[in-house]
């Protein structure tokens, strides 16, 4: 990395957190999200908290089940699906509440494409539309929710019986679509969804001079010979580099993929560490330069117990600093991680 820097993230009671899925930033602004527990929360580019979005109640603005977000970034806003409310929930980035959008499609992420085009992503075999079965995974609608268009993504896209917490992750002016099960990074567009990425473990027959895309991860001679890996919940591409986790049976594994030499280097996301000694923390998103991990207070404020992370940043100076006004219960410390 070129550089690394640190954001300690406000303490109080109207911001306390669990466990954090997914994070995302906009502008200046994180947010930070773990949808079906109920969290959806910001901070500034100073770690202050500046709203949650999820409001539990049956008023203006409430809701009881948010099943999926986006933050619009047509109309400055952060809209929750509500499948309570059969409805799409409008806030301001400070938290005020804009709006209430009739939405009856049942899914598990959301994206603007433009300003005319919400796509939706439904990971369950069968969505319901007004009662009638309908077997597709991606639906594209208009702010009303008036379907426009519904596809199956690929033949081989199986259900994914678990939230998609990071379904359509955005590279500069690309949106894509990433679903675990057929190890394939989508491009989609107004025509729907193209193969854009494929990770190569090993276990498919792939017949390569019938698939155009740009690269394809070969990872089998790396992970033990094995063949049971899946690419996991996190996919984010950059100038130079690929990032995304997978499994290899109960194991879990990060990588980082080099454009240029197309090679992957791993990492044991248990000790955030490969050989060259550098810990990433637990990585939830990414800005255009580099990650978004997280440090939590007890890996920092007792880096040497065994259940810690590897303390090889403990002699970084800003990190001490943040770390010498650092209780147990406090929240997590953002790390920014930019790529050379």
């Amino acid at each position: 990395f070129e550089k690394c820097s640190f954001i300690p993230l406000e303490t109080s009671k109207d911001c306390l957190f669990g466990r954090v899925a997914y994070a995302e930033k906009y502008g200046d602004t994180f947010f930070l999200t773990n949808i079906r527990d109920g969290l959806l929360m910001s901070f500034d580019i100073e770690g202050k908290f500046i709203a949650n979005y999820i409001r539990i109640g049956k008023g203006p603005g409430e809701l009881v089940d948010p099943i999926s977000y986006m933050i619009d970034f047509e109309n400055d806003d952060v809209v929750v699906c509500s499948w309570d409310k059969k409805s799409n929930l409008h806030y301001a980035i400070n938290g005020t509440f804009k709006k209430e959008v009739p939405c009856r499609i049942h899914n598990e992420g959301m994206v603007r494409l433009d300003e005319e085009t919400v796509v939706y992503y439904s990971g369950n075999l069968h969505n319901v539309f007004d009662g009638v079965v309908d077997y597709s995974y991606l639906i594209y609608a208009n702010d009303n929710s008036e379907i426009t268009y519904k596809g199956i993504v690929n033949q081989t896209v199986k259900s994914s019986r678990y939230v998609m917490y990071q379904c359509f992750p955005r590279y500069k002016n690309k949106i894509y679509f990433k679903h675990p099960y057929p190890d394939t990074i989508y491009l989609i567009d107004k025509s729907g969804a193209q193969p854009k990425y494929i990770m190569d473990f090993g276990k498919d027959q792939i017949d390569w001079s019938k698939i155009d895309v740009e690269l394809s991860a070969r990872m089998n001679l790396q992970i033990r010979g094995q063949n049971r890996a899946t690419v996991g919940q996190k996919f984010f591409e950059f100038e130079n580099w690929i990032f995304f986790d997978f499994n290899l049976g109960s194991d879990w594994y990060y990588a980082l993929y080099n454009k240029s030499s197309r090679k992957v280097e791993l990492f044991e996301p248990k000790s955030m560490i490969n050989s060259k000694a550098g810990t990433f923390g637990k990585v939830v998103g990414a800005t255009e330069k580099g990650l978004i991990c997280l440090l939590e207070p007890l890996d920092l404020l007792y880096p040497d117990s065994p259940t810690s992370m590897p303390s090889d940043l403990k002699s970084n100076k800003e990190l001490e600093s943040i770390v010498s006004n650092l209780k147990e219960t406090d929240n997590p410390v953002i790390m920014i991680c930019e790529f050379k």
